[in-house]
């Protein structure tokens, strides 16, 4: 995938549906808090904006930033240090108008100790996709 041209404006652009993943993600039966919303958002309009950079970010994100249902005894490792992968939901056309809609969803991200530094939660699109 990597090469390819995408345009900004496809990328994750309803906002009404954006906002719907969002509250997924940050209700109160979510990963995160809903103080993450605003926080979530940002993510998707930096990487908007970064589209088409020549390789990934990872976006740091706070454990604080977790739902109070997370148990996040099991993402601590051996050192007893929290370091876990997020990757969000990514859609490459507007849902609302499109015949055929592509939501790309991935599950346990994989990250290194070089892509995590020292980040606690790193956010980034499923396998690195976009950006």
């Amino acid at each position: 995938m990597k090469g390819l041209i995408y345009c900004s404006n496809e990328f994750c652009p309803n906002l009404g549906f954006l906002n719907k993943v969002l509250n997924i993600l940050c209700d109160s039966g979510g990963i995160f808090k809903a103080t993450t919303k605003q926080v979530l958002l940002d993510v998707y309009n930096d990487m908007r904006n970064c589209l088409n950079n020549p390789s990934y970010i990872i976006y740091p994100l706070s454990s604080n930033y977790l739902g109070n249902k997370v148990n996040t005894k099991a993402l601590h490792d051996v050192n007893n240090k929290f370091s876990v992968g997020h990757d969000i939901p990514v859609w490459l056309n507007d849902p609302g108008k499109a015949n055929h809609r592509i939501l790309i969803l991935s599950q346990d991200p994989r990250r290194n100790k070089k892509e995590m530094i020292d980040m606690e939660i790193g956010l980034s699109t499923p396998f690195a996709y976009i950006l």
